[in-house]
């Protein structure tokens, strides 16, 4: 039997991220190879979801993080993270019982390896496959890999004689490709990447095609889902809320609020942080198999979420998406290939237009089996046929 190895942000405390690792391990488990998800679990990514975290240290990391978007933003978002850690130790409690519950979904759905901390142990020692798979999420942002490329997702540590592949890579906010990550670019078998964004650049480095595929999410039908999902113990309807912080949380606030004005409901706010939203609300905390138990039972979901607006689409929910401006390109090029782009919302003052307008999915849901075969493909012909089929255009 064929032995995938996996390499992903899967212990990451975010659900999208645990959910699009769960979704791929899956997928590849329904096409007969033994997978397993490599443990590797670097510094940088530990210390980002540590209770304790110190607050000049997560300060220090926001403000590298948000420096491309200027001096002033940074240090707004350093501040924030300052006092957000200070909070946390203040919420040590819930944020414990929160991380207990993505462990407990990480050990029940998850195949690990052993741990690995350092990319000196995968590369002395590392877990026996026959292809190595870099992918889903923003494995090549190097603002999430602390603050350089991660050589490990990009599979410098495998054996020779092994295959090494991408599947659906983020790579929008790589920019310019660093000497070092172009080499091992050069070396991958055969690419896929989630977003246009960076295709011609990386193809300029590897002399070949770099295949656009759809989020892991997106390979198992809706009802795959059913079997995790925890529902939501809240008898009226309500609006879900979900927003990653970022420096565009005020006009998503704002959108919010509009809708808030005319839509007058229950907001069930899941996002990491409180947010400043008017209007009856409970701010609830969410491990991945409760955040898709809130997104399946909600009436309306607003969102600046990629994974959340993935599975409103999956689901077929009525949603508005509101992403931040810096970091758009990962929700409007989904919804522009799914002829949805309608749903985006810039400015507050539109949002509730959008909210009122039902989504005539007959369309999008036949896009979606087309873009879910095409990336079925390229995983077949990357990892058990000839690669070279994929080059034949």
């Amino acid at each position: 039997m064929m032995r995938i190895g996996i390499t992903t942000f899967h212990f990451a405390e975010n659900c999208g991220a645990m959910l699009q690792c769960y979704a791929l391990q899956e997928k590849l488990r329904s096409m007969g190879a033994d997978t397993v998800i490599i443990d590797y679990r670097p510094q940088y990514h530990e210390k980002r979801y540590s209770v304790f975290g110190t607050p000049l240290e997560n300060a220090r990391a926001s403000y590298r993080k948000y420096r491309p978007l200027g001096a002033f933003t940074a240090s707004r978002r350093a501040l924030r993270a300052f006092l957000g850690t200070i909070k946390a130790h203040k919420n040590a409690i819930k944020s414990l019982k929160l991380k207990f519950r993505f462990k407990k979904f990480m050990k029940a759905n998850l195949i690990l390896t052993k741990k690995y901390k350092m990319p000196e142990e995968l590369r002395r020692n590392p877990p026996k496959c026959d292809v190595y798979v870099s992918g889903s999420d923003q494995l090549w942002n190097p603002g999430i890999t602390g603050g350089k490329p991660d050589l490990v997702y990009y599979l410098d540590f495998a054996p020779r004689g092994a295959k090494r592949i991408t599947y659906a890579v983020s790579a929008c906010e790589l920019g310019e490709i660093p000497p070092e990550a172009a080499e091992a670019i050069k070396k991958l078998d055969c690419i896929s990447l989630r977003e246009t964004e960076m295709r011609d650049k990386v193809e300029a480095v590897c002399g070949k095609k770099a295949h656009i595929s759809i989020d892991p999410v997106f390979l198992l039908p809706p009802d795959r889902y059913s079997g995790i999902i925890r529902e939501p113990a809240v008898s009226e309807p309500y609006i879900l809320v979900y927003a990653i912080p970022d420096s565009g949380i005020s006009n998503f606030c704002g959108a919010v609020n509009k809708i808030g004005e005319k839509y007058k409901a229950l907001y069930i706010d899941i996002s990491p942080e409180r947010l400043a939203i008017r209007g009856r609300t409970r701010h609830l905390s969410a491990a991945p198999d409760e955040f898709l138990g809130y997104i399946r039972k909600a009436d309306l979901v607003i969102t600046n979420s990629f994974h959340a607006t993935a599975f409103s689409l999956l689901f077929n929910k009525r949603f508005v998406a509101v992403p931040n401006k810096s970091r758009s390109s990962r929700i409007t090029e989904l919804l522009g290939r799914l002829g949805l782009q309608d749903r985006v919302v810039s400015e507050p003052e539109d949002a509730a237009v959008v909210a009122g307008e039902d989504i005539d999915y007959s369309g999008a849901n036949g896009l979606m089996e087309d873009m879910k075969r095409e990336s079925e493909d390229y995983l077949r012909y990357s990892i058990y046929k000839d690669r070279d089929r994929l080059y034949a255009d």
